[in-house]
């Protein structure tokens, strides 16, 4: 197991065994033929593959969670230092990306390397489908609220295809700027 200095292809036998089963009812009940056993291969290797990637997804959720759960504690007490910042202005650093770019050719290796790619690429992405989110509520900032509701529905229905287009808003946002060209226009206090 992992926690007695084991790897996570220790693992793959449970995926092999869940997909095989998962497969064979599947073919059961919808008169389609079993995967083949290259083909399960193929599936648990994907799985093993991805699991520190979700891993570090999971991190990320969790702390930025922990972190805006903290912070409106500090603020509704009191003790928030700083003024509560605009998070749907917030920007991630420029460096980011560059960091993404490095996970994707660490993912390419293997052994240590790769395990340390998909973990930055499943930590960036979800970093990246926040920062798409901001946009989007930049955008809606007060104007058009269906956009919020679309957003959200269309994660909870479709989720991992909302998930990819949301994130990809978030990577090429510093480069097309809809924040700025959807901002609303500052008036000066009198």
């Amino acid at each position: 197991t992992l926690l007695n200095g084991g790897t996570f292809v220790n693992l793959k036998p449970a995926f092999v065994k869940l997909i095989g089963d998962l497969s064979r009812q599947m073919s059961d009940q919808l008169k389609l033929p079993p995967f083949t056993d290259l083909r399960i291969d193929q599936i648990a290797n994907m799985m093993v593959d991805a699991i520190p990637g979700v891993i570090a997804a999971y991190w990320v959720v969790l702390f930025v969670i922990n972190l805006y759960l903290a912070g409106r504690v500090a603020k509704t007490s009191g003790l928030l230092i700083r003024p509560w910042p605009d998070l749907h202005r917030l920007m991630p650093p420029p460096w980011l990306l560059l960091a993404l770019v490095a996970g994707l050719f660490l993912f390419m290796t293997a052994g240590l390397p790769k395990i340390t790619g998909t973990a930055l690429i499943g930590g960036l992405w979800v970093a990246f489908l926040f920062y798409g989110l901001s946009v989007l509520h930049a955008i809606s900032d007060g104007r058009v609220p269906l956009l919020l509701w679309l957003t959200y529905t269309a994660l909870i229905f479709a989720g991992p295809y909302a998930i990819v287009v949301i994130a990809m808003l978030g990577l090429i946002e510093p480069l097309i700027n809809l924040r700025d060209r959807f901002a609303k226009p500052v008036t000066p206090e009198t």
